[in-house]
């Protein structure tokens, strides 16, 4: 019995000297075709290169998805210029963030105007979803809306598709 005890032991102790020999970082990455080593096809949160954006020329990187957001924003963007009247050709969403905030200052009437029909619009698309949901929307609130929403995807199990967009 005691023997076996030493056995178990020292095996322990041999696998954890032979975990501490292993050098930090290596892993299934370790070779790549071309002999890069395990550090050069690591990057960003432990995955290999590419799943975790793209490597800009200043050293930044972004998410993947983060151009859609960025054309999302400046679309935002150049539709509340719009509304005030700014000229949105040839600027950066900077200059049409920096103008709008000057308009937004200058005449916050313009502004709240601008919100509620924003406001307007979401509360619009909400309704034509939940009604290619199946759920009736008259004479509901935007949040009664989104309520049955959450309560039809967690009685489904899934979240429901949303419709593609005609514009």
């Amino acid at each position: 019995m005691e023997n076996m005890r030493n056995i178990d032991i020292k095996l322990g102790l041999g696998v954890l000297l032979l975990a501490a020999a292993i050098p930090h970082g290596a892993s299934a990455y370790a070779a790549k075709p071309n002999g890069e080593s395990a550090q050069a096809a690591v990057v960003g949160h432990g995955m290999p290169d590419g799943d975790c954006g793209k490597q800009h020329a200043d050293g930044s990187r972004h998410h993947p998805h983060m151009h859609r957001h960025e054309a999302w924003r400046l679309e935002r963007l150049r539709e509340a210029a719009s509304y005030f009247g700014i000229q949105s050709d040839g600027k950066s969403a900077e200059q049409l963030k920096a103008e709008i905030m000057a308009m937004k200052t200058k005449d916050s009437a313009k502004w709240e105007a601008f919100k509620k029909s924003m406001k307007a619009k979401r509360f619009e698309r909400l309704k034509q979803f939940a009604a290619s949901q199946g759920i009736s929307t008259e004479g509901k609130t935007e949040q009664q809306l989104r309520n049955e929403l959450r309560a039809l995807c967690r009685h489904k199990g899934e979240q429901p598709s949303a419709p593609k967009s005609a514009a």
